[in-house]
């Protein structure tokens, strides 16, 4: 056998070839901040998958059974929510009823419908006219609108009144009452393009509103209409709203 025989040139070579082989300290440390970066990468992407999968979870019995039910609730099975019960011994009121009070009927009720002179000029389908009012539809209508000529209380429409043998839309419309005696039937005075300076001028002094009044009266009663809508778009000042309310107390 021949024995091996370190020589100072050969231990040189060795140690040469180990310093190779060992990593430099700063590769050891990128690799580390790399792990350490794809771990925290992979974290937050499980964290995102389970947040979404549970938005898109549907409710579960543990859900349901976690709210607090009273006796008169209950959960819908299909909503997470609450739903009125009936209460027992509940009286249930009329649709139409707007209190719980069992003295009210529905005569106690106005239901009050306005009808424009303007609607005959509609056409095809969208026209309307009185006689496609239903009579026991409302309590009380309002026909829309009259006028005001030196002061006093008129017509609009050419046709609102009966004349030359043709029946005008004031008789018209109060000949529902035939099919409902109980109807009552008013005219209105005033609107967006009547403007607000006639009223101003007509409840002004005592004697435009005297001349209003006593000319307001007669009109109505003699085209059957039961009372007098007065539209007034707007009063304006201290001196509109004492006028105003002088005017519809009827103090001249």
């Amino acid at each position: 056998m021949s024995d091996i025989v370190c020589t100072p040139w050969s231990r040189t070579i060795s140690a040469l070839s180990n310093s190779e082989q060992i990593p430099r300290p700063c590769c050891k440390l990128r690799t580390i901040v790399f792990i350490c970066v794809l771990i925290l990468v992979v974290i937050e992407l499980g964290n995102t998958e389970r947040a979404t999968r549970r938005r898109l979870r549907r409710p579960t019995n543990k859900v349901k059974s976690s709210v607090s039910v009273s006796k008169d609730q209950e959960v819908s099975s299909s909503v997470n929510r609450f739903r009125l019960r009936a209460r027992p011994n509940h009286k249930k009121t009329s649709d139409n009823d707007l209190a719980p009070s069992e003295s009210k009927n529905k005569e106690d009720y106005k239901i009050v419908c306005y009808y424009t002179n303007w609607s005959q000029y509609r056409t095809k389908v969208a026209k309307f006219t009185p006689e496609d009012i239903l009579p026991d539809l409302c309590t009380h209508i309002i026909f829309a609108f009259g006028w005001l000529k030196k002061g006093k209380l008129s017509s609009f429409e050419s046709n609102d009144e009966t004349k030359d043998g043709k029946t005008g839309l004031y008789d018209r419309i109060n000949k529902l009452k035939k099919s409902n005696p109980k109807l009552k039937t008013l005219l209105a005075i005033g609107g967006w393009s009547f403007g607000t300076q006639k009223f101003k001028d007509m409840a002004k002094t005592r004697y435009a509103r005297q001349t209003f009044i006593f000319s307001a009266i007669p009109f109505l009663r003699d085209r059957g209409f039961d009372g007098l809508d007065i539209d007034w778009e707007y009063p304006k000042g201290s001196d509109d709203k004492k006028n105003y309310v002088l005017l519809l107390k009827g103090e001249c």
